[in-house]
This record gives structure tokens, sequence and C-alpha cells, in this order.
């Protein structure tokens, strides 16, 4: 068992009979490496990319887990515009949701059964969770697509607003460059960041290399490039804080530039993973194709 795990709970809740309230998730993913036994993708098989829309069945409270349905496309890209199939399958099974410890986080996850196999979800929040890797720990993706699933339809956010509290940059795990990088939907972000786009802007690109002293470790600013129809690079300062609208041990990087009328955050998974969040310090919800969440490339 993974040196991260410090304490695994029976389940939060008991599986029931197959039910009628229902909760269904939706996704475009990386390829999976090491869990494919569970998504029937032969060990052999090129997988560039993962389609899903997993729907979760509880009883009619909608209280108790019960059965999942996953249906799930993978494929490969044959170039930067084109990719193929190799096919769609619908899995069933059960789940459950249990509590998590870990040295870095504590939580509720979701873990399904198919057959002889399972795989961890980390719940978020009511809209989002997160695929969890062997070593227990948020799996981060590609430059491309992350490992975030979102709700479908999406619930409202709660009202709360994040109490940010400054902590200590040597939290975030690195050397002197950190990089993140991802590919978000475009709308809600901008029209948060107060920036104007087009109506058909529905990606955004992001690098974005978060700067460090290397003497003393401290935060020594940043650069991002982001690209909607064309390159847009800024540079600035970054710090870290801990607390979001959700969860007040979060730590979150904060993004100030004279480019941007309002600061940028993002929450820290397993310093793997940034998850962005809008001013009021809720994640952002993503779409069937793309998450808000940005992956360490290094």
């Amino acid at each position: 068992m993974s040196k991260l795990l410090l304490l695994f709970l029976s389940p939060v809740a008991c599986q029931g009979q197959p039910g009628r309230a229902t909760v269904t998730y939706r996704a475009t993913t990386p390829g999976v490496a090491d869990q494919r036994s569970f998504f029937a993708i032969p060990d052999t098989g090129r997988c560039d990319f993962m389609k899903w829309k997993l729907t979760l069945h509880s009883d009619a409270a909608g209280n108790r887990p019960a059965s999942f349905t996953l249906w799930r496309e993978y494929g490969y890209y044959f170039d930067n515009r084109t990719d193929r199939s190799m096919g769609e399958t619908t899995l069933q099974g059960n789940w459950d949701s249990v509590y998590l410890q870990t040295v870095s986080r504590s939580g509720v996850v979701y873990r399904l059964w198919h057959e002889k196999d399972s795989i961890l979800l980390w719940r978020l929040n009511d809209n989002l969770l997160h695929l969890v890797g062997t070593d227990l720990q948020l799996l981060a993706g590609s430059a491309a697509q992350s490992f975030t699933l979102s709700r479908m339809p999406l619930l409202p956010a709660t009202i709360a607003t994040a109490a940010w509290q400054t902590a200590d940059a040597g939290l975030l795990p690195g050397k002197d460059t950190i990089e993140f990088q991802g590919r978000t939907p475009c709308q809600e972000l901008m029209a948060d960041q107060r920036i104007a786009a087009s109506a058909d802007c529905f990606k955004l690109k992001w690098k974005i290399l978060l700067f460090r002293d290397p003497q003393s470790g401290k935060p020594a600013g940043f650069s991002m490039r982001r690209v909607m129809s064309q390159a847009n690079d800024l540079t600035g300062s970054w710090s870290l804080l801990r607390g979001t609208a959700s969860d007040q041990n979060a730590l979150v990087v904060k993004l100030v530039s004279p480019a941007l009328a309002v600061p940028s955050y993002g929450q820290l998974g397993d310093g793997q993973v940034l998850f962005l969040l809008d001013q009021e310090g809720h994640l952002l919800p993503g779409n069937s194709e793309f998450s808000y969440t940005l992956n360490r490339i290094r």
C-alpha cells in the first residue's frame, strides 16, 4: 500500500439496490496507463485519449450508492487535427463512497468496481471528480487534457467565498521552475477575468511557468502564455495562499500581473495539477471536452 495512505475508512454510505436517482459526469481525458483492465482497454493497444460518460445510480433518496454505468470510447491521434477511434463500450458495476486521508489531503473518494477491477475518483465538490492513480495521488494529465470529470447538468456554485490566508511557498514542491500546461473552456473564465472573448472562443491553451529564487526558494515571478485566436504572453508575481470556498486547507497559487484586471487563482492537487478557480474561490466546472485543470509538466 502506498506510503501516502494514512487512513482508509469503511464506506461512508453502504451499497443499496439499483436505484432511481442518477448523476452523470462527462469528460475527455488522456489514455490511462496502469488501469486499462478496468476500462477494458488492451495493454498493447494505442490509447492517447478516452471519452467518458459516467452515470452513478443511487437509491430513490439519492444517499445510498448502488450501481454505475460507464460509456467509454478510446483512440489515438493520427495528427494534430485527426483522431482515430479504437472502439467504444459500456461497462457496469457497483460503487460506494469512502473517506481517504493522505499526507497532502483528505476527503471523499468514489470507488467503482467492474468485475475484478476498481478505480478511485476524488470528489472535489458537487460538480467535479478527478481520477486517482494506484499510488493514491491525483493523476496528472497532458498539455492537452486532464483527468477531471464534470457533472452535467451542473449544480449552482455555493454562495460561500474563499477566506484567503498567506501560506509558505515552500509547501509547493519543486525546484527553480515549475510548469503547468493544459487546455480549458474559454467563455466562463474569460468573463471571470474581465477579458473580452469572441463568441466562437471555445478553448484556451495554457502554459504557466512559476519561477523560484535558486538560493532561497522564494517566488521569483511567473510567465504565462494563454492562446485564444492568438498567443497572449504576460508576466507578474506569484504567491501561495491557503483556503478556497469549499476547502479551508487547500493550497492556492495566486498570480498577479499588470496585464490582468484581477488576479488569477488555481488550487493545487498533490502539487501535480492546478484546478483553476473563479474570483470567489470556487472550482470552475468544465464540459465534455475540456476541464479547468492544468497539468504539471515539470
